[in-house]
């Protein structure tokens, strides 16, 4: 679902949100932050205690909010994790400008040129080398703090509570959702609010916290700040994995618990990183559905993910890509898809190609995964060891073994079948120019190293490798090009086309990312991550439960019935 973003305007020097006809900040912004938010919660000197901290906050409007709270942990040491909801996100061409002036303006730039576009769900923006993540919740409060409630299990430490006043935004402000609140604070956790109104005081009271009033003159009378008496205990997270595959799923998983602070034991029969299905290379692209469905807000998350996440990665190169209709995609179908996005924000376009709709991706690109991954396992908590059969370790482990996945035990009744792919690496002749950018329909065709790549191939059953070249250069279109070279691997497919994802038998798997591996691997990975540390995934319930293992142990037991 397209969000309706914030409709604002200044006056007298502050930003105003003319449906709620109140200001995000006062004219001391970031000030007002210290003095209302982090100081009365004592915030700096517990980072100082703690490796790690989560704030959790109601209305995260500008990001003012969470740009102190990094500039905080930064300047602490510690890591922070940031989760917060927005039911009118300020668009991110504008987000930038209202947030001026401001103390780190390094990562108010960095905030905006990765803000998610106004898609309703759940989105995940990592800074810092994974020292800061972002979770953010687009959509209503509510829910989100439902959601946060259920699947949280590490705990909040301090609570922001900073949604337009009471009067005027009365939901963001209901008993139910303050007794979530409490419900998702740690034992000795925090909340801080600018408002000082006695029912919301009552509340957070009734929830468990001890609430003080917090003077705030000469700005205005006071404010609230509270202690959670009896609050969560949560289980300690994991200080090691051990990660079973190191293709695109592996080391994507691998690099992101390494950057959480995890130890990483990173095993694989192979004698390297990326000698299968990840050998090739590949295009980052979003393969869009239009029909509101788990799986289309699961490719459009997994797309907008993947280019914030790999942003900055030599081996991942921005061409940008233009999609036509192809085999399994009409003219109609694609223009629906482009119709069911508009609006949403610049990551996707509707246009046309010659005579037919095409969509245009600016942030879609190529990826040499052997090079990638390469690169994804380079970290001083990532200790490898390659071509050793899969060892034993007491460590929770995440299998990520692509098409070997089921030949393990515990796996062996996956839907999981190995589909063989080709691409091929061509120069074009002296006088016809680089490609600019990426096209993609019946395959596709993208610039890589002076050339272009060309493919991919569907092989069911492998074919010869000069059938699969002849059948990519036919994408060419009889252009003339002198080959150079071709790559092959066996992607992993699950029956449904769908990444299996998630906990299975005690253990953990990725798998079945298919063709989208270079696309769908990273979010994945997180998802993995922040289920085995305890924390909110970054992905709606309805993701979650789509990518489950379990899925199709329910389905058997369903059609049994």
């Amino acid at each position: 679902m397209i969000l309706r973003t914030a409709d604002i305007e200044r006056r007298d020097g502050r930003v105003v949100n003319r449906h709620y006809d109140d200001i995000y900040s006062s004219s001391d912004a970031d000030a007002e932050v210290e003095r209302v938010f982090l100081a009365p919660a004592g915030v700096e000197a517990r980072m100082r205690q703690q490796d790690r901290f989560t704030i959790a906050e109601l209305g995260f409007g500008s990001g003012r909010n969470f740009l102190a709270a990094a500039a905080l942990a930064k300047k602490c040491g510690a890591r922070l994790h940031f989760v917060s909801v927005e039911a009118q996100p300020i668009a991110a061409d504008a987000l930038l400008d209202v947030l001026q002036p401001t103390a780190d303006h390094h990562l108010a730039t960095e905030l905006a040129a990765h803000y998610p576009p106004a898609l309703a769900g759940w989105h995940q923006r990592v800074f810092d080398e994974g020292r800061i993540v972002l979770s953010l919740f687009l959509g209503d409060a509510a829910e989100f703090a439902a959601d946060l409630r259920d699947r949280h299990r590490s705990g909040v430490d301090a609570w922001f509570l900073d949604g337009f006043a009471p009067d005027r935004n009365p939901d963001m402000w209901a008993e139910p959702l303050l007794a979530d609140v409490a419900a998702t604070t740690r034992n000795r956790g925090t909340v801080t609010t600018f408002t000082s109104a006695g029912r919301v005081r009552r509340a957070l009271e009734a929830g468990g916290f001890s609430m003080r009033r917090v003077d705030q003159r000469p700005h205005k009378r006071e404010s609230l700040a509270g202690v959670m008496a009896d609050g969560l205990w949560p289980t300690q997270p994991p200080r090691q994995v051990h990660i079973v595959g190191a293709g695109i799923a592996g080391c994507a998983a691998a690099r992101h618990f390494a950057d959480a602070g995890v130890d990483v034991l990173l095993s694989d029969q192979a004698e390297g990183p990326a000698l299968a299905a990840s050998s090739v290379v590949a295009m980052q692209h979003a393969r869009l559905l239009g029909d509101a469905s788990a799986q289309a807000d699961w490719r459009a998350a997994a797309y907008l993910y993947a280019t914030h996440w790999n942003a900055h990665r030599p081996a991942v190169r921005r061409t940008g890509a233009l999609q036509r209709p192809g085999p399994n995609l009409s003219p109609e179908k694609l223009f629906g898809i482009g119709q069911a996005f508009a609006g949403s924000g610049s990551w996707v376009s509707l246009g046309e190609d010659g005579d037919e709709p095409a969509l245009w991706f600016p942030d879609a690109g190529v990826v040499d995964l052997p090079a990638l991954c390469d690169d994804l396992i380079r970290h001083d908590r990532i200790e490898t060891r390659f071509g050793v059969p899969s060892c034993q370790t007491d460590l929770p482990t995440i299998f990520a073994c692509g098409a070997g996945t089921t030949a393990l035990p515990q796996f062996s009744a996956l839907p999981i079948r190995p589909l063989w792919g080709q691409i091929d690496i061509v120069e074009r002749q002296p006088n016809n120019a680089e490609i600019p950018y990426a096209r993609i329909g019946d395959g596709y065709i993208a610039p890589f190293q002076g050339g272009c790549v060309v493919g991919s191939t569907y092989e069911y059953e492998p074919w010869a490798e000069e059938i699969a070249t002849a059948r990519n250069l036919e994408k060419l279109h009889g252009e003339a090009v002198t080959w150079r070279s071709r790559r092959r691997g066996a992607r992993a497919v699950a029956s449904d086309r769908t990444p299996v994802v998630g906990p299975m038998e005690g253990v953990w798997v990725s798998s079945a990312h298919g063709s989208m591996g270079a696309t769908s691997a990273y979010l994945s990975a997180a998802v993995l991550l922040h289920q085995i540390m305890g924390w909110i995934p970054p992905v709606t319930r309805r993701i979650q439960t789509l990518l489950d293992p379990g899925r199709f142990a329910r389905r058997r037991r369903s059609r049994a019935r």
